[in-house]
This record gives C-alpha cells, structure tokens and sequence, in this order.
C-alpha cells in the first residue's frame, strides 16, 4: 500500500508530537532541581529600585539562585525590606553602587556570598539600615558609611579580595589559657618590612593590636607568632603584612572563641596559697584554702582540666599531680559564684 503525501506528513507530525510529549515527561519534574542548583544571571540594567522587575535582565526582582550583578556605573536603590529564605544561595556582586534610601535591611540567605568589587560601593541615607548574610553575620551598618571594595564576605565572615605580596603558607589563631596564640608561616618575602595583628568584633571594623617585624626578602620558610591578650568572646583576627615602602595588603579573617585566658585569671582575687610552685612532676601540690567547700581543677594552657577533686571545709587541701609534662598549668579553685586561678610551673 502506498501512502500519500498528506498521511506522510500526518505520520511525522504524530511522531513528533509523541517525542515530545515523552521528552517533557522525562524531563519536566527535575527541571526545577536543575534550576535551583544553578545560579541565573539577574542584572541590573539601569539606574533604578530594587523591587522594579524592569530594573532587572531577567525581568523580575532577584530571587534565591539568582547571580545578582550590579554592574559599574549603575545606581540600585534599596526602598524596602529584602529577605531570602534562610538557607538559599545568592552570589551578589557589587561594580557600581547599592544605595540603602532609608532604615531598610537586605539578608541573604546563609549559603550565599557578596562580592564588592574595587569600582563598588554601598552607601545608605541612614545610619541603620543593615545587610546581613545568614541570620546573625553583619556585614554592613549604615553608621559605617561607604563599604568599599575588593572585599568577599560570607556567612563566616569578609576578607580583602586581594593577595599579600608574600607567599602565606598558613595563617591561624588558637585560645589557649594565656591568651589568643597566633601563628603564621611565609614560604617566601619580598620587601616585606612588618606584619599587623588586627583584631575585630564584628569582622569588619579592625584595629591593630601587635606589630612583628618581617624579614624584608626570604626565600625559604620562616616561622611567625604572638599572643593577644583578648577578652572572653568571639574574635575575628587578619594579618596585615606593610612593605618597605609603606604598601600594605591584608589576609584572610580567621575567628577565634576565647572562653577563658590568663588576663582574666589575674582579674580575680587569689585568696589561696598554693606550694611548691614551681613543682614536679609527682609532687602533692599543697593548697591553703578557706574553710567552705569547692571544687579544686588542674587545667592546661588550653582550658582543658586534666583533674580535679572535691575540697570539704577543711582548710587545707592536697592535689596529686601525677606523671605531668613540664609546662604551665593553672589551679582553679571554685566556691559557688566565686573563682580564684593561679598560675602553676611545672619543670
């Protein structure tokens, strides 16, 4: 049987329909998991609100998986509350300017990352307008002024987008019971007079705490550390690395959680002798103490309690130090609300 030309059309339209058919079947339901682990360009186009939908390249207000740009030369006014679900992804790139217009707030979601190029800015009309990655990481308050770039901030905190004129190895900080332990390594120093340790509350606002001299020119690895003296709390640490030429750049911000330190052990009132002090290794380390109980702890550098006993209301009290590695220790005795700490050397 032959066919016609028209029933050969109709054939190959029906086929075509029914391949298609099958193809959205196939593929419609991942369709939004696709999108959503891929990031849409959504760019400003011109000067103008946020919130106008013509404003933007994808013709609606940016969302979550948006790549948002602002591009160099464009203006974006932020005229109201912008909030992402929680958990989304943003990448919000900065070239030109973001204007807060009034007491508004943008918060990203915790997954997601502003990048405030070396032509961006973001400025506000009011000391209060805030943006925040994740619920609690402040990256930007009015009262701040002009936020300038290079800079790359995330749920974890910002650090300059730029690179040091030395070859960091590693760069870290540590609480121990002395304090902050900072430690750095160069594997190589080209004009590199001194490096700053910079301290920060909030990971953006610094100020410099210790100064170290630097090698001027190495080529191999050099060793670096200091201790900071902070405050209980979380603090945020960079290093700031000057060239001969007064040229500075800085590193990447490391956090730190200092729950107790040597400056806060000399804070409080020590009303207890304690002996023999230094000591060794196996030695009854003899206390005199008040006549009300407490708790008597062996700690490390660290914070760590290595061991600790229960005192009656005798007034004096013994602690077997054991098989100890030399070093220093602290005794922390604690009645009730009150805790008095001394420092212990053990050779």
């Amino acid at each position: 049987m032959r066919l016609t030309t028209r029933q050969i059309v109709a054939g190959t339209a029906l086929i075509l329909v029914l391949s298609i058919c099958a193809f959205l079947y196939m593929n419609l339901g991942n369709k939004q998991d696709a999108l959503a682990a891929t990031l849409v360009n959504n760019t400003a186009t011109k000067n103008g609100n946020w919130n106008d939908p013509t404003v933007w390249s994808a013709g609606r207000v940016p969302a979550a998986n948006d790549n948002i740009t602002v591009p160099a030369g464009i203006k974006v006014d932020v005229t109201a509350n912008v909030t992402f679900p929680a958990s989304s992804t943003v990448a919000l790139n900065v070239r030109g300017n973001l204007y807060f217009v009034n007491t508004f707030d943008i918060i990203l979601g915790s997954a997601s990352e502003l990048n405030v190029f070396a032509s961006g800015t973001i400025t506000s009309g009011n000391g209060s307008s805030r943006l925040y990655i994740g619920p609690t990481m402040l990256v930007y308050k009015g009262s701040q002024g002009t936020f300038t770039g290079p800079t790359t901030c995330t749920a974890s905190g910002c650090s300059d987008n730029v690179s040091l004129p030395i070859t960091l190895v590693s760069f870290t900080a540590k609480a121990t019971a002395e304090g902050v332990e900072l430690k750095w390594v160069t594997a190589k120093e080209e004009n590199n007079a001194f490096f700053t340790i910079e301290r920060s509350a909030d990971a953006r606002n610094f100020s410099g705490v210790q100064e170290i001299k630097g090698a001027v020119n190495s080529t191999h690895l050099k060793n670096y550390e200091a201790l900071d003296q902070a405050a209980v709390g979380t603090h945020y640490y960079r290093l700031r690395q000057t060239d001969i030429n007064g040229t500075s750049t800085v590193s990447k911000i490391v956090s730190v959680d200092v729950k107790t330190t040597a400056k806060a052990a000399d804070q409080v009132s020590r009303n207890f002798k304690m002996y023999p002090n230094p000591a060794s290794a196996g030695d009854e380390l003899n206390l005199e103490l008040g006549e009300e109980t407490a708790m008597i702890s062996l700690m490390d550098k660290e914070g760590n309690i290595l061991a600790s006993q229960q005192k009656d209301n005798s007034p004096t009290a013994q602690l077997h130090l054991g098989q100890i590695t030399p070093g220093l220790y602290f005794v922390r005795v604690q009645s009730g609300s009150q805790m008095n700490i001394q420092r212990l050397v053990v050779r």
